[in-house]
């Protein structure tokens, strides 16, 4: 109940940092992002006289008759608006108000990928492992399996960051859960299977250990994956690979990334030329080939693992992390959508009481509206598209987040206001259009809005008994709009909970 006063020099930089980017929305005739709930006419709010016309996601035209749009299809379309000061295009978002739902009440099991590992499996769990404990799931009568993040992660070149939480990428898997022995490649190839066999000895210590040694596993598995990786250039499945190279172009981008950092270290660090653009003498051509045939092989196998769950009949829970690496992929390939010079983070509370500081760069309100919300809806996308049911992490970030200036302890922040409108109709247009639930993670401090907007736009809550379990008095018993769980990764084990 107390209010917290922001000191003037930290509410400076962060307008530094917000507005300083030419930033152009306050000269624009209109807003350069228009949403239109349940495809209804909706006016145009224009400064000044303007004349628009509207190409629609099919690439037709509507007419825009007396500043209002008429009803609208579900999707992205285009406005474009001429008017004294210019051209400018702004995005429509024609979306449902209600997110894709359908009634489901049962069980379902929770495990990290790294955890549900095997007798076969090089210490922690992978892909083939996940197939497994779904379909065992599925013959229990359970209707869901649910995992951390599996996004990529750096695990050697140029540092070593396993958390799910800080991945290298929100677009691309982690190479890490390849099971080896499961690529067609690898019963051919007499030279992997002798690099396999000469790692016996650590892949049985690996097994037995309480813990995951990430660079030590990674470094077994790479040089195994690395022979894979040369040998496929004489492979039968070319046409395939080709073929994934021809639909998933940004893989390409995302290959030469990770060979750069390997070459160069951490991208801050690079010429300003290879900032901007790599070209072919920024990187290794045999390590760009690896990165890109590790993307391929997880999608093989994640495509796997989904086409298990559904023949079990179990839906793939998977986790969307808040934030990633600043030092990785997307921040260097979309960084016009980032805040540069902050962190996000949460502000002192009775648990954490100097405040969090999570070291990773925030979207930009300001830039990622200007910029139609590209990435957001690519890696929204991305996840939707594997998924049944997508866990978002920390949802108070859809209306506000902790900022704290590079330098300053995580108590010298502010609460940066974001658009929810906006990004609740983006998840609201991919959720109907692939089919895929959303919870929120509303753990923690919570503003009212943000449960009234989750209930408004049927965005799954989460109930989480050791939250829940009173010390005195009856305990609230979950409802239909939530996931119910004895705890999260983050709490006790529920054993270590009930025996206190």
């Amino acid at each position: 109940g107390r209010e917290q006063v922001i000191r003037e020099e930290a509410l400076r930089r962060l307008i530094d940092v917000i507005g300083g980017q030419d930033s152009s929305a306050s000269a624009r005739a209109v807003e350069p992002v228009i949403v239109a709930w349940q495809g209804k006419r909706t006016s145009i709010k224009a400064r000044g006289k303007v004349e628009a016309r509207l190409i629609l996601e099919d690439g037709s035209e509507q007419k825009v008759q007396g500043g209002t749009l008429a009803k609208l299809p579900l999707g992205y379309h285009k406005l474009h608006v001429s008017s004294k000061a210019g051209e400018e295009t702004s995005l429509v978002i024609s979306a449902p108000e209600k997110l894709y739902s359908e009634p489901i009440r049962d069980w379902g099991a929770f495990l990290p990928l790294y955890a549900a590992h095997s007798s076969s499996s090089w210490g922690a769990g992978n892909f083939s492992d996940w197939a497994r404990l779904s379909r065992w799931v599925g013959q229990q009568g359970g209707k869901v399996v649910g995992t951390l993040p599996i996004l990529a992660s750096f695990l050697d070149y140029p540092k070593v960051e396993p958390s799910p939480y800080s991945p290298a990428s929100r677009l691309f898997w982690n190479e890490f859960f390849i099971d080896v022995t499961a690529i067609p490649e690898f019963a051919a190839s007499a030279a992997a299977r002798r690099a396999a066999s000469s790692a016996g000895r650590s892949l049985e210590k690996f097994r037995a250990a309480d813990f995951v040694d990430y660079p030590a596993e990674w470094a077994v598995r790479r040089k195994v994956l690395a022979i894979l990786a040369d040998e496929f250039k004489n492979s039968p499945r070319q046409k395939e690979f080709k073929a994934y190279v021809k639909a998933r172009p940004e893989a390409e981008h995302y290959a030469r990334f990770r060979a750069a950092t390997e070459k160069h270290g951490t991208w801050w660090v690079w010429p300003e030329r290879a900032k901007k653009k790599l070209s072919p003498s920024d990187y290794d051509e045999q390590a760009k080939n690896f990165y890109l045939y590790l993307q391929w092989t997880a999608q093989q196998q994640v495509d796997h693992t989904l086409a298990v769950c559904e023949q079990a009949g179990v839906k793939f829970y998977l986790d969307l992390p808040l934030g990633v690496n600043s030092d990785g992929f997307d921040v260097w390939r979309y960084r016009d959508f980032f805040a540069q010079g902050v962190s996000a983070g949460a502000p002192p509370d009775s648990f954490f009481t100097k405040g969090q500081d999570w070291g990773f760069a925030p979207l930009n309100p300001i830039r990622t509206r200007e910029l139609h919300y590209k990435y957001f809806i690519e890696y929204i996308e991305f996840q939707m598209r594997h998924t049944g049911l997508l866990r978002v992490d920390h949802v108070m970030g859809l209306h506000r987040l902790w900022w704290v200036p590079h330098g300053q302890p995580a108590s010298e922040g502010a609460y940066v206001r974001y658009p929810a409108d906006e990004l609740y109709a983006i998840l609201s247009v991919e959720s109907h259009r692939l089919k895929t639930m959303l919870v929120g993670e509303n753990l923690g401090t919570v503003p009212p809005q943000v449960n009234k907007a989750m209930d408004r736009h049927k965005v799954r809550r989460m109930y989480v008994l050791q939250y829940e379990q009173p010390l005195k008095g009856p305990m609230r018993t979950p409802d239909q709009s939530e996931v119910a769980s004895l705890n999260t990764h983050d709490m006790p084990s529920f054993a270590a909970h009930w025996t206190g």
